[in-house]
């Protein structure tokens, strides 16, 4: 008889004898040990800093790649051979025990993956000794998630905030330094303009509300109010230019909203590098992107 049993399976019974299982094991945890390289960088220097989704992610991409190189270099190889074994026809092969059921085969891969995982996170931890990096986003992110989906919104509108009003507050100026415009024709062109900043700075007094108690709270308190008293001004001066009762009240409407303004405009950097600061300085700092992390740091080094 034989020194192998042959069964349903395409290794030999039992499968710890077998060569070209062992050959599929090793080959395919190597293969698999050097493709999850790349899963692992500056923000991600070890399992210790995955997240559920990227970790799934990181299991999924294992298994797909020692699967393929299991096949490849342990599966092929046994099937080959028992192809080859099923040729010959004689009385052994006849007579042969039969296997009974090779649970190793299910086992022994999970080991093989688990093995080159273990070993992809140590090399990174050699690699990427440096975790600071990792450690911010981690700050970040746990502070993202400790706000509810609602607050979460409100802290992505509010870092949106001082872009959108920009963007309005540029058309306004345009109206109102067009000397081409008439005091009632600005009040027309000027009117939709201010609706819109209007509801862009209730809608930023709504998000701050919501922001109430969390950790974002004193990042945006400052310049929410800050923009709220620009359009009071920016308001009362539209309306003074363009429904004053006599000249002189529309004159002293318009110094009186227009200094205020000026004023306010004269306080921007101050506020803007405030508000930075506590962005900076706060836990959210490492969700900010590299490029944006530099900017601002670039404009605190002016305040």
């Amino acid at each position: 008889m034989p020194s192998h049993k042959r069964g349903g399976s395409v290794f030999d019974i039992p499968a710890w004898r077998d060569w070209t299982l062992w050959l599929g094991l090793i080959l395919g945890a190597m293969t698999t040990f050097g493709s999850l390289g790349s899963s692992f960088d500056q923000a991600q220097p070890n399992l210790g800093f995955f997240t559920t989704g990227a970790l799934l992610a990181l299991v999924i991409d294992a298994c797909l790649q020692f699967a393929i190189a299991f096949l490849l270099f342990g599966v092929l190889p046994a099937s080959i051979r028992k192809f080859q074994r099923r040729r010959q026809v004689t009385l052994l092969s006849d007579t042969a025990s039969p296997g009974g059921k090779n649970t190793s085969l299910l086992l022994l891969p999970i080991v093989a993956i688990l093995i080159s995982i273990i070993a992809a996170d140590v090399n990174a931890r050699s690699t990427f000794t440096d975790t600071s990096k990792a450690e911010e986003l981690k700050t970040a992110r746990v502070a993202v998630e400790r706000l509810s989906p609602e607050q979460r919104e409100a802290f992505t509108r509010l870092k949106q905030l001082p872009g959108a009003w920009n963007d309005l507050s540029i058309q306004w100026v345009t109206l109102y330094t067009d000397s081409n415009i008439g005091l009632s024709q600005f009040g027309v062109q000027a009117q939709p303009v201010v609706d819109e900043i209007t509801r862009l700075v209730e809608a930023a007094a709504q998000s701050q509300e919501l922001l109430t108690g969390s950790e974002a709270e004193p990042l945006f308190g400052e310049i929410v109010n800050y923009y709220s008293a620009k359009l009071e001004a920016i308001r009362g001066l539209t309306s003074a230019i363009a429904a004053g009762d006599t000249v002189s009240e529309q004159q002293y409407g318009e110094q009186q909203y227009g200094e205020q303004l000026a004023d306010l405009n004269a306080k921007a950097e101050e506020v803007a590098c405030r508000s930075l600061r506590k962005m900076l300085t706060s836990p959210f700092a490492g969700g900010i992107g590299e490029e944006e992390y530099q900017r601002g740091l670039e404009q605190l080094a002016t305040c």
